[in-house]
């Protein structure tokens, strides 16, 4: 009984899988246009980054300087108010990053697709030559 059970599970999980890998041609269309928008328009952390160190007491130079030495793996020397500074940049640009994305979510609502429906192709997409052929075939026509 419990060996069945197992089995009807994996069988289940595998039709779920199969069912959201068979993505239908007006799911692709709609994903390549809003795929070659989102290529378009990323979210730029060097335009946003000047714009809220602004916003900021510290410099941009030092900015700099405090950010590349932390993604090399050094710990570099903060003042407590530099602690501060780097913390209101920090959220300043994860308010930006909110918006881009808040934004992008309304496109794919506007066109109709769901942000977990364009993940889903897009992972497929990137993996899959056979989807992107049949996509560009698909926006050609």
């Amino acid at each position: 009984m419990k060996k069945n059970l197992i089995t009807i599970a994996i069988f289940f999980c595998s039709v779920q899988f199969i069912l959201a890998q068979n993505f239908k041609d007006e799911e692709l269309i709609k994903f390549y246009y809003l795929y070659q928008d989102e290529l378009s328009n990323p979210f730029d952390l060097p335009t946003f980054l000047p714009r809220c160190a602004a916003q900021s007491k510290i410099s941009e130079q030092r900015m700099t300087e405090i950010m590349q030495a932390q993604a090399t793996g050094y710990d570099p020397k903060l003042s407590e108010n530099e602690k501060q500074e780097m913390q209101k940049i920090q959220k300043c640009l994860q308010i930006e990053k909110d918006k881009y994305d808040a934004e992008f979510v309304r496109k794919l609502k506007e066109k109709g697709l769901s942000p977990k429906r364009y993940e889903e192709i897009k992972k497929k997409f990137h993996s899959d030559t056979a989807l992107q052929q049949k996509t560009y075939r698909l926006v050609q026509k």
